[in-house]
């Protein structure tokens, strides 16, 4: 079914109104796999980008889950997929999803959790960046689960490093703003 809405079986693809494609991108197979999830699964670059189009218009197809409670954040970091990542992205930041970065699944673990164990530095600051309202707070807590999950000493390090250059720089604008209220500058 989802070859035939993206139009992969070399056949001109099919035309759908707005609203089916939207109805189409929400349905879910046994397993709770939207055409959206299944595509980040098995790491279709040219689907997704296809489904992001619509996405990018109407947010109903985001919030999905399978059956194991995995949303599509998950299944980015469990395929360690950062490009992917990086276009939803630019999707949470301008919606209210921004909760499935918190959100667990059955195992346990949240988006977060899942990428401290894979070891990837490069999807852990692009999950930072989503969580930019309350960095500090998910830096701590990616601090606990580095230490204590995995005893991941290079992405403590690397943690440790992003905060320390993140709290110099917000010192750096604090104290320039404050001269410039007193008239030093």
């Amino acid at each position: 079914m989802i070859g035939f809405i993206l139009g992969h079986d070399n056949k001109d693809p099919p035309t759908f109104t707005f609203g089916e494609a939207q109805f189409m991108l929400t349905a879910e197979d046994v397993n709770g796999f939207t055409p959206l999830l299944t595509v980040v699964y098995h790491n279709n670059l040219v689907s997704f980008l296809k489904i992001f189009k619509v996405l990018r218009a109407n947010k109903n197809g985001i919030e999905a889950y399978t059956k194991t409670g995995s949303n599509v954040l998950h299944i980015c970091c469990e395929n360690k997929n950062s490009y992917m990542i990086r276009l939803l992205g630019k999707i949470l930041q301008q919606t209210t999803f921004k909760h499935m970065l918190d959100e667990r699944n059955q195992n346990g673990n949240t988006p977060a959790d899942m990428t401290i164990k894979n070891r990837n530095k490069e999807i852990l600051n692009q999950l930072y960046v989503l969580q930019n309202n309350d960095g500090k707070k998910s830096i701590i807590g990616q601090l606990h689960a580095a230490v204590m999950i995995e005893n991941n000493l290079e992405t403590v390090k690397y943690l440790l490093k992003k905060q320390i250059l993140e709290t110099k720089a917000y010192e750096t604008l604090r104290d320039d703003n404050s001269a410039n209220i007193n008239g030093e500058i």
